[in-house]
Order: structure tokens, then C-alpha cells, then sequence
């Protein structure tokens, strides 16, 4: 799918809001990837609501982990 800068904008937009309300989050000590846990628990309900059929949406969320996955393993300071 091809974005207008608008619609570009407005995905950064809502990604920083996200990250903040992570933040915000963290900060009364629930660990991150509790946060994490939950946010993928959400989306993912999100996701079987909003998309045509149960396979667009279970191709959406496993396209999406695996886009997640190889761009945390890139950026990784787990180790």
C-alpha cells in the first residue's frame, strides 16, 4: 500500500503517542514488556475486528511480528 505523506505523518504521529503512553506507563513500574505484552494483546483483538476476514487479519499480524522481529534483531541491545 502506498501512503501520502499525510497519512505518513499521522502514522509517526500516533507511533509517538504510543511510545509515550509506554513511557508513561513504565514510569508507575509495570515493566516493559508487560506494556508490550499487553499492546500486542490489543492489536491484535483490533485486528480480527477490523480486517475483512479471520485470514487477512491473522496475515496481517503475522506479517507484522515478523517486520517487528526483523527490525528489533537489527537494533537489538538485549544481549
Amino acid at each position: 500500500m502506498q501512503l501520502s505523506e499525510n497519512q505518513k505523518e499521522a502514522l509517526n504521529s500516533f507511533e509517538e503517542a504510543l511510545l509515550g503512553s509506554i513511557e508513561n506507563v513504565s514510569e508507575s513500574g509495570v515493566p516493559p514488556y508487560e506494556v508490550a505484552y499487553r499492546a500486542i494483546q490489543l492489536f491484535s483483538r483490533m485486528t480480527f475486528e477490523m480486517a475483512p476476514s479471520v485470514e487477512v487479519a491473522r496475515e496481517t499480524i503475522e506479517v507484522s511480528v515478523e517486520a517487528g522481529l526483523e527490525t528489533s534483531e537489527l537494533e537489538c541491545c538485549c544481549e
